[in-house]
């Protein structure tokens, strides 16, 4: 069990690492073109490898940081990839709707393990915790709302939400990556910075990207 913790590990690092560095190409390069498509396409790949490997090394020793990150990160990158699919054509909503399901349920499942350990869990990371749920839960409630028509969408917003969505898994992964490896002080700078850098670039990209317009 520890030599499959070790490569899931390794491969964890080395799909975060992956990530966090081309993530930087895919969002600087011009959008469409054959740079931005490849490494857009690397990044996801490498995002879902770092969900999934959280989700075993969370397991393997019970990590609800680590758990709920690999939840965050995989629905942040698995819709904002659909949404810009869905920018091109018009695709059947069933994947959209069991992530939306699958994710649902595991926050509620780590919010449950929270609440039911002895002093209710919120100690260290589990308040940080308790904040990545609460947030993908907005996000599920809003893509509720999408998926079952409550809210219209058109080229312009699936292409704002591709950004944003895409853009949130980064954040969080480089944030967990600066809460586990570097010290500060105070220690909330490595949570607050790289989320508020990451709003000035979103709204940055989400303005220079802006399309007129057009129903899909």
């Amino acid at each position: 069990m520890e030599i499959f913790r070790t490569i899931c590990l390794l491969l964890h690092i080395a799909a975060g690492f992956t990530a966090l560095v081309v993530g930087v190409f895919a969002f600087s390069s011009p959008k469409g073109g054959k740079v931005h498509r490849v490494s857009g396409k690397i990044y996801v790949m490498a995002m879902l490898v770092v969900a999934f490997s959280s989700f075993v090394l969370a397991l393997i020793r019970f990590n609800p940081f680590l758990f709920m990150v690999g939840v965050f990160t995989l629905y942040m990158t698995v819709s904002g990839y659909r949404g810009l699919a869905k920018k091109q054509r018009n695709q059947s909503k069933k994947l959209d709707w069991i992530l939306i399901v699958f994710s649902a349920v595991m926050a509620a499942y780590m919010l449950l393990k929270l609440f039911t350990m002895p002093g209710g869990g919120l100690q260290g990371f589990m308040p940080v915790v308790l904040v990545f749920s609460l947030t993908l839960f907005v996000f599920i409630f809003r893509d509720i709302q999408i998926y079952s028509g409550s809210i219209s969408m058109n080229a312009n917003k699936w292409l704002l939400y591709h950004i944003g969505r895409i853009s949130g898994a980064y954040i969080a992964t480089f944030t967990a990556f600066l809460v586990t490896n570097i010290e500060t002080d105070p220690v909330y700078i490595a949570w607050l910075l790289p989320t508020v850098v990451g709003s000035f670039v979103i709204a940055y990209f989400q303005r220079k990207y802006k399309l007129k317009p057009r129903t899909v």
